[in-house]
C-alpha cells in the first residue's frame, strides 16, 4: 500500500516532468522487486520506459530499457533482448566516463537476464564488465554489490566453486563494511550462495546458509519471503531428510508465489512441492500438487 501511494504521488506531483517521473519510477520499481511483488514491478517499469521514451536523455532511456528487459524476459525473452540491444546502441554513442553509472547498470541487467536464461558465460562477462564500469566511477564504497551477487551465482551454476566462493566472500565483505549484513539484499546474496554450495555438493553448509537467510527475511518482515528462496529451501530440507519441514516450506512457497501469477515462477514451485512430497513417500500428495499445477496453468 505504501509503494502504491508513492507511485500515485510520483504520477501526480511530477506529471509535467517525464524525465524525473521515469527516474523515480525506476527507483521505486526496485522496492517492488526487493519484496518479490512482480506484477507491479513490471507495471511500474513499463510506465517508466514509456515516460523515458518521451525525453531527450539517451542515458535515461537506456536504463529504463534495460530495467524493463529484466522485468519482461520471463514471458517475452525476444522483447527483452531487443530492449537490451536498444540500450546498447544508445550508450555506445556516449562518453564511457560520463555514462559509467548507466553502463554499469545496463551490463548488470544484461547479466541478470542472461543468468535467468541459462546463459551463464554471457552473465559472467556482463557482470565483470559492470564491475569494471563501477570501479571506474566515483561513488559509494558498496557499489558493485549487485554485480558481485550476479557474478557469483553464474560462476556457481557453471561449477566454478572456487571462483564463486571468492566472489561471494568479496561480496559479504562489502556487506559487512556497509553494515548491510541483515538486509533483503544480503538475504538474496545468501540465497544465491546456497545455490552455488548445492552445485558443489555441500548440502549441509547450504542448509546452514538457508537457515540464516530465512531468519533475516523473517526478521525484516514487510511481506512474504520470496518464493524462490522458500522453494530452494524446501529442496535442501528434503535432501537432508527433513521431510516434514520440506513439505511445510514448499506449501509456504506456493502461498508466497500468489503474487507472481502469469510468470514461470509458480510452475517450478509446484514442481518442487510435488518432488518433496514424493521424496517423503507421499505419492498421492505429489499427484495432488501436480494436479494443482495443471489447474494453475
Amino acid at each position: 500500500e505504501l509503494l502504491a501511494r508513492a507511485e500515485a504521488m510520483i504520477e501526480g506531483r511530477f506529471a509535467d516532468n517525464p524525465a524525473l517521473q521515469a527516474h523515480m519510477l525506476v527507483l521505486l520499481s526496485s522496492r517492488y522487486y526487493e519484496i518479490s511483488d512482480y506484477p507491479p514491478w513490471r507495471k511500474v517499469l513499463t510506465r517508466a520506459y514509456e515516460l523515458a521514451s518521451r525525453t531527450s536523455d539517451p542515458r535515461l532511456r537506456a536504463v529504463a530499457a534495460c530495467e524493463l528487459a529484466m522485468a519482461v524476459t520471463d514471458e517475452e525473452p525476444e522483447q527483452a533482448q531487443a530492449l537490451l540491444a536498444q540500450a546498447n546502441v544508445a550508450l555506445a554513442a556516449q562518453d564511457p566516463a560520463a555514462a559509467a553509472a548507466e553502463l554499469a547498470r545496463c551490463r548488470l541487467d544484461e547479466a541478470i537476464v542472461a543468468s535467468w536464461g541459462g546463459q551463464f558465460e554471457r552473465a559472467i562477462a556482463a557482470a565483470e564488465e559492470s564491475l569494471r564500469y563501477e570501479a571506474s566511477r566515483p561513488g559509494p564504497s558498496g557499489r558493485g554489490a549487485e554485480s558481485l551477487n550476479t557474478l557469483g551465482l553464474a560462476q556457481g551454476q557453471l561449477g566454478r566453486f572456487e571462483a564463486a566462493n571468492a566472489t561471494f566472500e568479496r561480496l559479504f565483505s562489502v556487506c559487512a563494511a556497509e553494515r548491510r549484513t541483515r538486509t533483503r539484499f544480503a538475504a538474496t546474496a545468501r540465497h544465491n550462495w546456497t545455490l552455488a554450495l548445492v552445485n558443489a555438493g555441500q548440502v549441509k553448509r547450504a542448509l546452514a546458509e538457508s537457515d540464516t537467510l530465512v531468519a533475516i527475511s523473517r526478521e525484516l518482515g514487510g511481506g512474504p519471503i520470496s518464493p524462490y528462496k522458500l522453494s530452494s529451501r524446501a529442496s535442501l530440507l528434503s535432501y537432508a531428510g527433513r521431510h516434514e519441514e520440506a513439505i511445510a516450506t514448499a506449501a509456504e512457497s506456493i502461498r508466497s508465489a500468489s503474487g507472481t501469477l502469469g510468470s514461470q515462477v509458480p510452475f517450478w514451485i509446484y514442481c518442487v512441492a510435488a518432488r518433496v512430497q514424493a521424496q517423503a513417500g507421499r505419492f498421492d500428495d505429489a499427484d495432488l500438487a501436480l494436479a494443482e499445477m495443471d489447474r494453475a496453468f
